[in-house]
């Protein structure tokens, strides 16, 4: 964008949520003495379209561009008074109305807005594990991030698959943060708010660095939990707050379910989806995951074992010390085993595209009859490559590999797979044990 085209982006009114429209329409409908200025905050914050027009207006206020504590919404509230606000926004455009909507482009937005709460959620979580609790203008950074690009798919196709940073090169044919920083300076928002998501410091504080492990951390969230990108960022996080880091991992469960139960959008709840920790089931309104009772419902009981696979990759991939960590589960449409979880192992590795055949005659066909672990040595690798060929030995650590088939309700559920391709050897005796009472741990 020229200089010209970048003022007119950001200085345009944007729509918003059209469940933004509807509350503020009921909060201006309500008798202003009796109004609470905590309640209106927080519905200006579930809709970072909103918090970032709010923003933008406090940055135009003179006084309010002197003032450290206007990253605040309720603050800002405050600044501009009750009245002009709604003179301002009470008015605002519904996205569900706005000129050439689309489902699509409207699903990417929320998307986009969905991981923004989580990384505001995120980040005042991580805050409080080192007792800082003026967490509102790190709350209020996390919210405004993604927003530029949210903006961008209100008018435009973006496809919103993996990372936000990719999706936004795709789409805009630049770096994310040089967009954000353009953006946000030309707005003329409090100069705090660039500084705490762009500032380049030599030395970031705490705070900063939890609110950018936050911000990194949802935006990857989709393109997988288990890859390299979220696992760094978590790790991170626990040495930065001294927290284990399954601290670290039920911050980020809860955060992410925390989400998926404000009834405003479906889209808030794609984090919960992808960890996975809600069942992926038909729904027939917005929230219907919300009535799952997982104590009789099959879609819950499947999504909760699913999340108990998921801690136990994870898990493994912490205690046991080991490189690559895959579970390869039971595809019931096709009889495969097919990958579904991996850390430690990129996306595009031919080891993510295999698929073992459990009923195909070899080593396999006998190892998945019944739960059994398995312990490959450097010298039994070519001996089994030789006896029982199979396209998955040439890929896996020649040094030596673990293999435990997991079995739940008596049938066969998935095979984990655990070595040190990257080290260069093999699987010793204390990591072989924390990866068997890993899947022993697993609901039968």
């Amino acid at each position: 964008m020229n200089r010209r085209e970048l003022e007119h982006f950001a200085g345009k009114t944007w729509p918003v949520m059209g469940f933004t429209v509807q509350r503020l329409f009921a909060f201006s409908e309500a008798d202003r003495e009796r109004l609470n200025a905590s309640d209106l905050a927080n519905a200006v914050l579930h809709d970072p379209l909103l918090v970032f027009q709010l923003m933008r207006a406090v940055g135009q206020i003179e006084r309010g561009r002197k003032l450290s504590d206007t990253l605040c919404v309720e603050h800002a509230l405050m600044l501009i008074g009750v009245d002009p606000f709604f003179a301002s926004f009470g008015q605002m455009p519904s996205i569900d109305t706005h000129p050439g909507m689309v489902a699509r482009r409207k699903r990417t937005v929320a998307a986009l807005l969905a991981r923004a709460r989580m990384a505001a959620l995120l980040v005042k979580d991580w805050l409080s594990m080192i007792d800082e609790y003026r967490v509102e203008e790190y709350f209020t950074a996390a919210l405004l991030y993604n927003v530029p690009l949210a903006f961008y798919a209100i008018d435009n196709d973006v496809e919103l698959e993996g990372d936000v940073e990719r999706a936004a090169l795709r789409a805009l044919g630049e770096q994310y943060p040089l967009f954000v920083r353009d953006i946000l300076g030309a707005t003329g928002m409090p100069g705090k708010i660039l500084d705490l998501l762009l500032g380049q410091d030599l030395e970031l504080s705490r705070q900063r660095l939890l609110l950018r492990h936050a911000i990194h951390t949802a935006n990857h969230l989709a393109a997988g939990w288990w890859t390299q990108e979220v696992q760094s960022h978590l790790r991170a996080v626990s040495g930065l707050v001294t927290q284990p880091e399954d601290t670290i991992w039920r911050s980020v469960i809860n955060a992410a379910l925390s989400l998926a139960r404000v009834p405003y959008t479906r889209a808030y709840a794609d984090p919960a989806r992808v960890l996975p920790l809600i069942a992926e089931a038909p729904l027939v309104s917005e929230n219907d995951f919300l009535e799952l009772d997982w104590q009789s419902d099959d879609g819950g009981e499947v999504a909760r074992y699913n999340l108990a696979l998921s801690q136990a990759v994870r898990r493994v991939a912490s205690t046991a010390g080991v490189d690559r960590v895959m579970f390869f589960q039971l595809d019931a449409g096709n009889g495969q085993l097919v990958s579904r979880y991996h850390i430690g192992v990129d996306v595009g590795d031919a080891l993510v595209q295999q698929s073992i055949d459990p009923l195909a005659p070899g080593f396999f066909a006998t190892f998945t009859t019944k739960p059994q672990a398995f312990r490959a040595s450097a010298g039994q690798v070519p001996l089994l490559m030789e006896r029982y060929p199979h396209p998955l030995w040439p890929l896996l650590a020649p040094q030596g590999f673990v293999l435990v088939s997991v079995f739940r309700q008596g049938r066969l559920a998935g095979v984990m797979l655990v070595d040190n391709q990257t080290r260069g050897a093999g699987v010793d005796d204390q990591a072989y044990a924390r990866v068997k009472a890993a899947v022993a741990a697993l609901p039968l």
